[in-house]
Formats: C-alpha cells, structure tokens, sequence
C-alpha cells in the first residue's frame, strides 16, 4: 500500500540486515491503484529492479499465488492467478 516504495526499501536497509516480504503484483497492466486507490500496484519486474537499486540483493525470489488462493483452479482457468502473483521475497543488505 506503500506509494513510496523505493524509498521505504532503502530506509529499511538502516534498520535490517534482511527483508522478508510477500507482495501482490500486477505484471498485465500498467503500474496504478486498486482497491479505491489504496493498493499501489507495481509488476513483479519492477518490484526486483527497486530491491535491487535500494541496495538489496535477493536471495530468494517465489510466486506464491497458487498457495494462497483457495480456488485456484478457478483462478488458472481465467489465468488471474498468472498476471498477478504475489511474490515471496528474502534479501539481504549488500
């Protein structure tokens, strides 16, 4: 929900030697807000490009979408679940 979130990553660099994160991407549309403006939405590119430019380096890097959607079936079907995964992240501090 962070509208600054380059900048949040590299102010957590301060405080932690590691990151743990899930976050929920939008990679079939153009970056904007969901949920009445209140979700910033970014593709899971740019999610990696800011962990790396903020000085993170990944360590691990998963969809996890399949696991948290109940119905995935469902999801697949109208592949959903394919332009919107929510990426598991670990990095640490370079």
């Amino acid at each position: 929900h962070m509208r600054q979130k380059e900048h949040l990553l590299k102010v957590l660099r301060l405080f932690s030697k590691r990151l743990v994160m899930r976050v929920n991407c939008q990679d079939s549309l153009p970056p904007g807000s969901a949920f009445g403006g209140s979700m910033h939405m970014i593709s899971s590119t740019r999610l990696r490009e800011m962990l790396q430019h903020a000085g993170w380096r990944i360590v691990h890097w998963r969809d996890r979408r399949c696991e948290a959607v109940v119905s995935v079936a469902v999801w697949h079907r109208d592949e959903w679940a394919t332009h919107n995964p929510l990426i598991e992240v670990v990095a640490e501090r370079c």
